[in-house]
């Protein structure tokens, strides 16, 4: 692995050559994260046996850097991350389909311009994703989320932060179909209901991370689901679900008081000041060591 992301010029591995000598000929893993002097034309130089590749944050590459990456890498690359990019659209995520179908794990994260013509482009190809972050996208919709949840029965890990668009339905979809989920986050998609949350109690038993803040519309049935459901749940976020009441608490400290170690209860204010504090929630979740999940 290597990791270019502290060095005051992290492109200079690409200058003269550097990025395909012999000394390099092993790399399977590339991080260069916040670089803005990374161009389109350096990932044309990448080293021929990359597997991963992480590009958060390098503003100036655009859709010509991600098509040299997926032709470069090709069947090879296995993970890609493409974090807070506004220059890359569907057209990067058409590329990657059509030329990189063993991808396992993928970030989109903030990459506004990607939408559903570009998800269902992915979903049209790739069938071994475990690991999908479409956080921040607005324009991707409930039936392209649902068509690549499809396309990937072996989906443990699915991040959709900051995406208000979706409905039920895809949960309802994933619920079903995808019972290898471990980790979701579902902060602030605001129109998800019980439906959804019952959905993953009832047939996703190995999640261990749920991340529903500020999704307002769950309640207690909700959360019950996922308490009796799930008997391995170790995170959970409830933060700013205000209709969150005594009963949602009661079902935690009796389903998961040996497997939950982590929660986030800031603003169910129903709950009332004292059951929120840290030693009354330890008294009832005895394993319990972080209480903030979300900044905000």
């Amino acid at each position: 692995h290597v990791d270019l992301s502290l060095l005051k010029q992290p492109t200079a591995f690409f200058d003269g050559g550097h990025s395909r000598l012999v000394c390099f000929a092993g790399v399977r893993s590339l991080t260069l994260q916040f670089c803005d002097e990374l161009s389109d034309a350096h990932l044309e130089l990448l080293p021929p046996s990359l597997r991963v590749l992480v590009l958060d944050a390098c503003h100036r590459v655009t859709d010509a850097g991600i098509k040299a990456v997926a032709k470069g890498c090709g069947k090879q690359l296995e993970a890609l991350s493409v974090y807070w990019n506004n220059h890359i659209s569907n057209s990067s995520a058409l590329a990657l389909s059509l030329r990189c179908p063993n991808l396992t794990a993928l970030s989109l994260s903030g990459c506004k311009l990607v939408g559903a013509t570009g998800v269902l482009g992915l979903a049209s190809r790739l069938r071994l994703l475990t690991a999908l972050n479409l956080t921040r996208l607005p324009q991707v919709d409930d039936t392209a989320l649902g068509a690549i949840a499809q396309a990937n029965p072996g989906l443990r890990e699915l991040r959709l932060f900051a995406a208000s668009q979706y409905t039920d339905a895809p949960v309802l979809t994933l619920a079903r179909y995808y019972l290898q989920l471990v980790d979701v986050d579902f902060t602030g998609l605001g129109k998800l209901t019980d439906s959804a949350v019952v959905a993953l109690g009832t047939h996703c038993r190995q999640l261990q991370t749920v991340l529903l803040s500020w999704v307002t519309r769950v309640t207690d049935t909700g959360v019950v689901a996922l308490a009796s459901g799930c008997p391995l749940l170790s995170v959970l976020s409830l933060h700013g679900l205000k209709a969150i009441s005594e009963r949602a608490l009661d079902a935690l400290a009796s389903h998961c008081k040996d497997t939950l170690v982590a929660i986030d209860l800031r603003g169910c204010v129903n709950l009332g000041e004292r059951r929120l504090r840290q030693e009354e929630l330890v008294k009832r979740l005895p394993r319990l060591t972080s209480f903030v999940l979300h900044k905000g």
